[in-house]
C-alpha cells in the first residue's frame, strides 16, 4: 500500500513547510494540496532555480524532463479543499513554464473558487471593521468560504466552463451586495479607495461603478481564465491519489498553521480553511495517513491580529525578526515574534497526531545570551479579546558558533542540542530534520527520518546525497 505522509504547521502558519516538502517531493508519487488557498507561500528550488507556489502544489518543478528520484514526474493535485485563484494559478504556471518546468496538474472539478469580488469584499470588510479587523492577507480566503456555506453564492471550477457563467455571476454579485452592505454599512463599495484598484477595471472604464456591467466584465474574465485551465479541471481527484498504481508515496501538503484553523485556532483571529492534518483525508481524497510531520519554528512568528501569548516586542522581537527575515512571503508584512510556546505546541502535536518534528530556522538564535520557551501560559477570554494571565519561562543558556555550515547532529554547539532536545522532551516525538539557515540545503537530517523513509523503501540516502546534503 502507498505510504501517505502529511506535513502540516504546528503553530500559526509561516513555520518553513516549503523546504520540507520541496525535498520529500522528490520521492513522491503526488502532491496533494489539501487546504488553505492563495495565502501560503511554499518556496521551492531545483537545479539552481527558486519559485514560490502560493496555489500550486509544491511537486511542481518535477515534471518528465526533470523527474523525481524514480525518473517520473510528480502528480500535482489541487484537491477539493483548496480554494483556487484562476488568476493566480494561470501567473503561476506562466512563471513555472518560464522556468522550463511543464508541470503534471490536476484541478478538482469541485474546488471553490476565489473571484474578484471577493477579493473586493475582503479588503473593504476589513476596512469597514477598523480596530477589529483579523488582518487577513486580502486574498478573499474568507468571503469565499462564507459564499461556499451560503451555497447559492459560491463558485466551483467546473462553473467556469458553463455557457451560462455570466447571468449566474451577475445574480450572485447582485445578491452579495445587498447582504455585505446590510451586514457592514461602512463597506464603501466596489471601487472605494480602501479597496486595491489591481482587481477592479481602471480608472475611466466604460463600466466602472455600474454594478451590472461590472458583474459581466467579471464573468468574462473568469470565462476566459475558466477556457486556459480547462485542460487541468479533473472530475473526482481522490481517485488518481487512491490508484493502486501508486506504490511509493502520497504526499499531503498542509497551508497556514494549527492555530489558524478556525476550529482550534484561536477564534476569531484564524484562517477559513482547515491547516490541520485530518483535512488531507476529505480536502485532499487519501484514505488514510501512515504518518504525519509538524512543522516547529525554533521561535514564534504570526501575522496579523489575534494572540500570541509570548510575543517579545523590544530588542529581542526586533533581532528575531531581522535575523530570521520574518516577512511573509504571501503579503510582505512584517510578522510579530515571540519565544516557543510548549503547551501550544504539545497540544498541536496531539491533535495532529505528529509523529515528527520538522525544526526550522534554529540558527536564528544564534546570538542570544540565553533563550526563553514558554512551558505554562494560562489565559482567559475577555470581551476585548483573550487575555494573558501567566506565562512561565525555563531560560536555556544560548551559543555563538555559526550553525549554517553543519550537517550532522553531532557538529551542533552542545547549547543548540540542549534547546533541541528540551522540545523533543517536551512534546515526546523526535525531531526528524533541523533547519540551520535560508538556504535549501541547509538542512540537518536525523536518523529517525531517514530509517522512516528507508523503512518505506524511499531511497532518501540517495536523494540527500544528490542535493549536497550527506
Amino acid at each position: 500500500m502507498v505510504f501517505v505522509k502529511a506535513i502540516i504547521g504546528l503553530q500559526y502558519g509561516d513555520e518553513g513547510k516549503g523546504k520540507q516538502v520541496d525535498v520529500d517531493a522528490a520521492l513522491a508519487d503526488a502532491v496533494v494540496r489539501y487546504g488553505g488557498a492563495t495565502n501560503a507561500g511554499h518556496t521551492l528550488e531545483k537545479d539552481g532555480l527558486k519559485f514560490i507556489a502560493h496555489n500550486l502544489p509544491s511537486g511542481v518543478l518535477y515534471d518528465r524532463k526533470h523527474p523525481n528520484a524514480y525518473g517520473m514526474p510528480v502528480m500535482n493535485i489541487m484537491g477539493i479543499g483548496e480554494l483556487v485563484d484562476p488568476e493566480i494559478t494561470l501567473t503561476e504556471l506562466r512563471e513555472v513554464r518560464a522556468l522550463g518546468f511543464e508541470p503534471d496538474l490536476s484541478i478538482d472539478a469541485k474546488c471553490p473558487v476565489i473571484t474578484q469580488w471577493q477579493k473586493v469584499f475582503d479588503c473593504g470588510i476589513e476596512a469597514a471593521l477598523g480596530e477589529r479587523k483579523i488582518g487577513t492577507t486580502g486574498r478573499g480566503v474568507g468571503p469565499t468560504v462564507m459564499a461556499w456555506a451560503n451555497r447559492a453564492t459560491s463558485l466551483r471550477m467546473e462553473d467556469l466552463l458553463d455557457p451560462y457563467l455570466e447571468g449566474r455571476v451577475v445574480d450572485i454579485v447582485r445578491q452579495l451586495s445587498r447582504e455585505i452592505i446590510a451586514f457592514h454599512p461602512d463597506f464603501k463599495g466596489f471601487h472605494s479607495s480602501t479597496v486595491r484598484t489591481a482587481i477592479a477595471p481602471p480608472e475611466g472604464h466604460p463600466i466602472r461603478g455600474k454594478l451590472e456591467g461590472l458583474a459581466r466584465f467579471y464573468a468574462k474574465e473568469l470565462a476566459s481564465w475558466g477556457k486556459e485551465l480547462a485542460g487541468y479541471i479533473t472530475a473526482d481527484t481522490f481517485r488518481i491519489v487512491r490508484d493502486p498504481s501508486l506504490q511509493r508515496m502520497v504526499l499531503c501538503e498542509g497551508a497556514q498553521g494549527h492555530f489558524l484553523d478556525p476550529d482550534f485556532g484561536y477564534r476569531p483571529d484564524t484562517t477559513s480553511t482547515h491547516p490541520v492534518a485530518q483535512q488531507a483525508m476529505v480536502g485532499g481524497g487519501v484514505d488514510h495517513i501512515d504518518h504525519v510531520t509538524g512543522v516547529l519554528k525554533m521561535y514564534l512568528t504570526r501575522v496579523g491580529s489575534g494572540p500570541l501569548f509570548t510575543e517579545t516586542e523590544g530588542k529581542d522581537g526586533e533581532y528575531l525578526r531581522e535575523q530570521g527575515g520574518e516577512y511573509g512571503a504571501t503579503t510582505g508584512r512584517p510578522r510579530r515574534c515571540g519565544w516557543l510556546n510548549i503547551p501550544e505546541a504539545k497540544e498541536a502535536v496531539l491533535y495532529n497526531m505528529a509523529r515528527g518534528i520538522a525544526a526550522t530556522k534554529l540558527d536564528v538564535l544564534t546570538g542570544l545570551k540565553e533563550i526563553p520557551i514558554a512551558t505554562a501560559v494560562s489565559w482567559k477570554k475577555a470581551e476585548e479579546g483573550y487575555i494573558l494571565e501567566d506565562v512561565s519561562y525555563t531560560r536555556l543558556p544560548g551559543w555563538e558558533d555559526d550553525l549554517s555550515g553543519i550537517r550532522g547532529w553531532e557538529y551542533l554547539p552542545r547549547n543548540a542540542r540542549k534547546y533541541v532536545e528540551f522540545i523533543e522532551q517536551s512534546t515526546g516525538i523526535p525531531t526528524e530534520t533541523i533547519g540551520v539557515g535560508p538556504g535549501q540545503r541547509q538542512v540537518i537530517y536525523r536518523q529517525s527520518y531517514i530509517d522512516l523513509m528507508e523503512g518505506r523503501s524511499l531511497p532518501i540516502r540517495m536523494v540527500l546525497k544528490e542535493r549536497g546534503f550527506l
